[in-house]
């Protein structure tokens, strides 16, 4: 019965593959544990020191034991770096600004290994070089690879390293020193910011040895697509261990890796299901958290000082109604654009352009209005996109496992503006469903949980064809506005433009009355009042 769900051989796999995902998790925890800061690089940091090593050995056929050293030193100087050139400039800066730059560091990490020559080339397009090739049975129906073999050396001697490390020498009482009481730490001669340098370098390192040690075990050349899905993994493990404690993360870490085999074991063409479980998981915990463990009340502030407008140019009408004229000039300008442009593709770029422009917008009311943050905007947008398009050709619904059906039936073809009301009240609900956990919670969960919704989107709702199945499967309908393509897509930018404008309106007078001396409240959480 057993042997039907898992085997001895498929549990091996996913130990190791999970004590691997333990370095990503302890990498997380250990930042957050010293700077409070949640680093989203982890998972992609040290994907150019993996490159690196697959380029030294691959084409230029260094020894690998002399390439590894050097490649797990690129990879602890790229975390010094990025602590000395971004985090140490933003050391006084609220937490989710950190937060912020560490994705853009992960961006950079990418396109760095995508810049390294010759990446890619040659054998590095099939298999990633490893220093131990072979198998060995075992016993018990296990069998050994060289890979895992590196991996069972490998984590528990940087696991004990780490844990010596940070409980056994005056480094470690320094990092609790400084996260504790940083004034104090300095009044006996710790310097909070070398404290902050060496654990990102540690950081650095684990994320290194991680993604080597998962590219050699899978065998896989394409790093980029590495950085996200073990981010994730770690990251749940992390929060399953509060983000404090390392022996919870790496229990949880196995548990993933245990998951992830057993998934795919029994749902072989289920392909990201393992994201979206960890995604529902991840919405399990935000919701438990509660608003007392997040400290960090001025973490959210991104608006700059709103200065009062002078008395004298209030008696000044097109002043006192600046704002609004903006918004009706803006809205000039928008209508008019569409009517100039006569190319079908100019148009079209312009309706996108305001379609990523009404997305941005929503993050900007997120994050000044209710001092939260979403990572998983456009993944909300798709499914709105999705739900549309289904709601015009017709949907079916068949909601259940097995035999048993909890929700089937069928909807018949709407018109297209019905579907479109329709599809953003799908979007709504979904994103009410997962930020409600975190609205008591500031901002740092919140974008925890939709990044894991962005990715698992991305990997098993956008391809499940079986999520929203059409009962005519032809291709992606559009607005009916004309004959011609030009007047199509001119419909889309009415539509996309009539969309922006409410938020625009809203956006503008808020702040207008926030610059007025007004009571707003939009802009009231950002606003810091003027000095006495």
């Amino acid at each position: 019965m057993l042997s039907a769900i898992f085997t001895s051989n498929l549990l091996f796999i996913g130990t190791v593959r999970g004590m691997i995902i333990a370095l990503i998790a302890m990498g997380i925890v250990l930042v957050y544990r010293s700077s409070r800061v949640i680093n989203f690089a982890v998972g992609d940091l040290g994907v150019p020191a993996t490159a690196l090593l697959a380029i030294m050995v691959g084409l230029h056929h260094w020894p690998y034991w002399l390439a590894l050293p050097a490649a797990l030193a690129v990879g602890a100087m790229s975390g010094a770096v990025v602590e000395l050139a971004v985090i140490r400039r933003l050391f006084q800066a609220p937490r989710v600004i950190v937060l912020v730059a560490t994705i853009g560091v992960a961006q950079l990490a990418q396109a760095v290994s995508y810049a390294l020559p010759n990446y890619q080339t040659g054998a590095l397009q099939t298999s990633f070089p490893s220093p131990i090739n072979g198998q060995w049975n075992i016993g018990a129906g296990i069998t050994l690879s060289g890979a895992q073999l590196l991996a069972l050396i490998a984590v528990p001697v940087t696991t004990l390293g780490l844990w010596w490390l940070l409980n056994h020498t005056k480094f470690g009482e320094s990092v609790r020193a400084s996260v504790s009481n940083p004034d104090l730490a300095r009044l006996t001669g710790i310097n909070p910011k070398m404290v902050s340098t060496a654990v990102w370098t540690i950081a650095g390192f684990l994320s290194a040895l991680a993604v080597i040690l998962i590219a050699t075990d899978s065998t896989s050349t394409d790093l980029v697509t590495i950085g996200p899905d073990t981010l994730l993994q770690g990251l749940v493990a992390a929060m399953i261990g509060g983000m404090v404690s390392f022996p919870v993360a790496f229990v949880a870490s196995v548990a993933i890796g245990l998951l992830e085999q057993v998934l795919i074991f029994n749902f072989p063409s289920q392909t990201g299901l393992l994201q979206f479980v960890l995604f529902v998981v991840v919405v399990l915990l935000v919701g438990r958290v509660s608003r007392k463990a997040e400290p960090d009340t001025a973490g959210f502030q991104f608006a700059p000082r709103v200065r009062a407008v002078p008395d004298r140019l209030k008696q000044i009408w097109w002043v006192r109604r600046l704002p609004q004229l903006g918004a009706l000039l803006a809205l000039l300008v928008g209508i008019a654009l569409p009517l100039l442009l006569r190319e079908s593709s100019q148009q079209f770029t312009y309706a996108e352009i305001l379609a990523f422009a009404l997305c941005a917008t929503s993050v900007t009311v997120l994050t000044g209005w209710a001092g939260q943050l979403s990572l998983g905007q456009m993944a909300f947008a798709g499914i709105g996109a999705l739900s549309a398009a289904a709601f015009v050709r017709g949907v079916s619904v068949d909601i259940g496992w097995g035999s048993v059906h909890l929700l089937k039936g069928s909807l018949p073809a709407i018109p297209f503006g019905w579907a479109l009301l329709a599809g953003s009240a799908v979007a709504c609900l979904l994103a009410s469903a997962v930020g409600v956990g975190a609205l008591r919670v500031r901002g740092l969960l919140l974008a925890v949980s939709t990044l894991a919704f962005a990715i698992a989107a991305q990997d098993y709702i956008f391809p499940c064809r079986s999520c929203l199945s059409a009962s005519r499967r032809s291709s992606c309908p559009a607005a009916p506005s004309g004959p011609s393509t030009s007047v199509s897509t001119t419909g889309a930018t009415t539509t996309a433009l009539s969309s922006c404008w409410p938020w625009c309106w809203c956006s503008w007078a808020a702040c207008g009355a926030a610059g007025s001396g007004a009571p707003s409240s939009g802009c009231a959480r950002t606003r810091t009042p003027p000095p006495p």
